[in-house]
């Protein structure tokens, strides 16, 4: 059972401050997915891909969501971000 995408927005922020990335990134990848065109999409892939870059450390993970973000919203504001983060991982 999942519960709506605006609470399932706020328990991945919940999460992320509270310490527990892993569950903070898998909270964000539900709103992902199962809310595809909700408002809150861009932010949730963009702080999934942060997640796994900085505390998971799975760089492969992270460059998924950046890549996915500038791939399905190729005019969102976080687009200069996900390339300088995609840089950073050594991917363009």
């Amino acid at each position: 059972m999942s519960c709506p995408s605006d609470l399932q927005f706020d328990l991945a922020c919940a999460c992320e401050e509270a310490g527990y990335p892993k569950e903070a990134f898998d909270a964000f990848r539900e709103v992902v997915s199962h809310n595809p065109t909700g408002p809150q999409i861009e932010i949730a892939l963009f702080r999934a891909g942060e997640i796994a870059r900085t505390s998971l450390r799975d760089f492969e993970k992270a460059l998924e969501c950046y890549k996915r973000l500038l791939d399905e919203y190729p005019y969102s504001h976080w687009r200069a971000l996900c390339q300088e983060r995609m840089r950073q991982l050594g991917m363009e």
